[in-house]
């Protein structure tokens, strides 16, 4: 996922305004546009799943403009995420998790076909029936269980809104700023 807000197309009105009130108005409306687009997002994101901003935010990459290249850039990367992060919790039955905040918690029993599920070390585990540990043939295999990553949390719906936001936040931002480097604020 990428975001990319270019200004390169403002060089015709350099020539007639005072470009380095210009260029520093833009610059500054980028940078303060894509801080409220990464706050954006990452409150989408919070909306529909179990996960904290600042975890959200951790995995956000931005790019800020500067005065000598005008745009901003917002990516996302980062691996599934264990289901520890969504508020598991052990119980009698098993683990009990909530990873989308509009349905219920969800219990992966600790007696399931598959193998039981425990909590240990701040990770999730599950055993896998069927299978046994190559160093000792009476252990089962365990593996930790993972969810969506961060960018998959991210859908169209979320990168259309964000779009329309900048959109509508940056001419009023720019004005604002342009008016204070002129000095008529």
């Amino acid at each position: 996922m990428e975001i990319v807000v270019d200004m390169t197309e403002f060089e015709e009105a350099l020539a007639r305004l005072e470009p380095k009130a210009f260029k520093k108005a833009i610059n500054t409306s980028l940078n303060t546009v894509g801080r409220k687009l990464k706050t954006q997002i990452a409150r989408d994101i919070n909306k529909q799943y179990n996960i904290k901003i600042g975890d959200v935010k951790r995995y956000m990459r931005t790019r800020t403009s500067r005065l000598s290249d005008l745009y901003w850039v917002a990516s996302m990367d980062g691996k599934r995420r264990n289901i520890i992060h969504f508020g598991a919790k052990q119980n009698k039955k098993g683990v009990s998790v909530k990873i989308n905040k509009q349905s219920g918690r969800k219990t992966i029993s600790a007696t399931s076909h598959r193998g039981g599920a425990f909590i240990h070390n701040g990770t999730v585990f599950q055993r896998v029936k069927g299978t046994r540990m190559k160093s000792n043939s009476k252990k089962q295999k365990i593996v930790a269980l993972k969810t969506l990553s961060v960018p998959q949390m991210f859908k169209r719906d979320m990168h259309k809104k964000a779009e329309q936001q900048a959109i509508k936040d940056f001419p009023k931002n720019f004005k604002r700023e342009m008016e204070w480097y002129l000095g008529l604020k």
